[in-house]
């Protein structure tokens, strides 16, 4: 795995947390359905965190990375 941003690597935790919760492992499990950059905020990922917290029984799963000076927001589906 490549060197994850302090906030990418604590979503990961979270989801990694969440599946373990759920049996799924998160390699197999998790399929991509979209992604969108974005330029960079810090707040972002209170938005990630809140939706993860709010639409978890959706079975959706938001991550949040950062790239330059843009962040890419992804949904997953579990």
């Amino acid at each position: 795995m490549q060197e994850l941003d302090f906030y990418t690597a604590k979503l990961y935790i979270k989801i990694k947390k969440h599946l373990r919760r759920i049996n799924m492992d998160l390699d197999d499990k998790l399929e991509l359905k979209a992604t969108v950059e974005v330029s960079a905020n810090l707040e972002l990922y209170k938005v990630v965190d809140f939706l993860n917290k709010n639409l978890k029984d959706k079975k959706l799963i938001f991550g949040l990375s950062k790239k330059d000076n843009k962040m890419i927001i992804s949904i997953y589906e579990t």
